[in-house]
């Protein structure tokens, strides 16, 4: 019973984590992802093999093997949820990392992966990715200010100056 509404809890978490990032709000985004971790963790740890899960005769992969990688993968989503866990104070008071000036590297990217389409930019040293509805050309050589987080390197605000 345990495996099964953690299982449940997971992929409705698991399908909030996906809207907040998305839709880029990060209080959503956190708190669906540790929610996510969490039950995956408890799922990982409750089945067994008198689970209804599993209906016939287990062949195959021993079950410990099995939970193993499921607890780690349960608690490899939930060190990713900390880093973002530990910039709540800083979101919550509005205390944003704060840098200004002229990007080093713009450049247009195409992924095939989870992070998705964007512009990168580094910026004092450091990458950041920003959605692709702004034209490169409308970046280069301006000056730009950019609020994030921390921790997460979430990007709060964007702001090109012309």
């Amino acid at each position: 019973m345990l495996s099964t509404i953690s299982l449940v809890i997971f992929a409705i978490s698991f399908l909030i984590t996906l809207i907040g990032g998305s839709t880029h709000h990060f209080l959503l985004l956190t708190v669906s992802i540790t929610i996510a971790s969490v039950a995956w963790i408890f799922f990982s740890l409750s089945i067994n093999k008198n689970s209804k899960h599993i209906k016939k005769e287990f062949r195959g992969t021993p079950l410990k093997i099995i939970r193993m990688v499921l607890l780690l993968a349960g608690i490899a989503c939930a060190l990713i949820s900390s880093i973002y866990l530990r910039d709540i104070p800083s979101y919550i008071q509005k205390d944003y990392e704060t840098l200004k000036g002229v990007p080093s590297k713009i450049e247009n990217v195409t992924t095939s992966r989870y992070e998705g389409n964007g512009i990168d930019i580094i910026l004092h040293g450091k990458e950041f990715r920003i959605n692709d509805n702004l034209k490169i050309d409308h970046l280069k050589d301006k000056q730009s200010i950019i609020q994030y987080l921390p921790h997460s390197e979430w990007i709060i605000s964007y702001k090109v100056i012309d």
